[in-house]
């Protein structure tokens, strides 16, 4: 499967490419870091599978959209959000929120014939435990 990963974040897509170069039979054979890359690398290489970011500098992913699907009917494409609540995304496209335990990759396998939204889990932060006091009587953090 050739992925094309489209993320204003270098680290995201850097993490997400890594995840997916380890995965058989994935070749990400493209990256762009707003829409008017991601069309060019889309024409380009002609992925089968687009990742999306929600959010772009200089335009939204759901305005990107219907160009990607217009020029690339067969690509699916997979938008990604920080957002885990549906009802901060709006447009034609399912929303499918990944669990905390889970890898991106575990939601395209249940939904790979869908264009989807995809929540990350980086809006979650970790719960961290109040700060302690050692027997010292130093205070850390647990």
């Amino acid at each position: 499967m050739r992925v094309l990963i489209v993320d204003d974040h270098t680290l995201v897509r850097a993490g997400i490419g890594r995840l997916l170069q380890a995965l058989p039979d994935v070749d990400v054979v493209a990256e762009a870091s707003n829409a008017q890359q991601a069309l060019d690398m889309a024409e380009i290489h002609r992925p089968d599978l687009i990742l999306l970011d929600l959010s772009l500098p200089d335009r939204s992913g759901l305005d990107l959209l219907p160009l990607l699907r217009e020029s690339l009917p067969q690509t699916r494409v997979v938008m990604m959000s920080m957002h885990n609540d549906p009802t901060q995304v709006v447009g034609p496209a399912k929303f499918i929120q990944q669990p905390r335990e889970r890898q991106p990759t575990d939601a395209l396998a249940r939904h790979p014939d869908q264009t989807g939204i995809l929540a990350t889990s980086a809006s979650r932060r970790p719960q961290h435990s109040p700060d302690t006091t050692t027997p010292t009587g130093t205070k850390t953090a647990a």
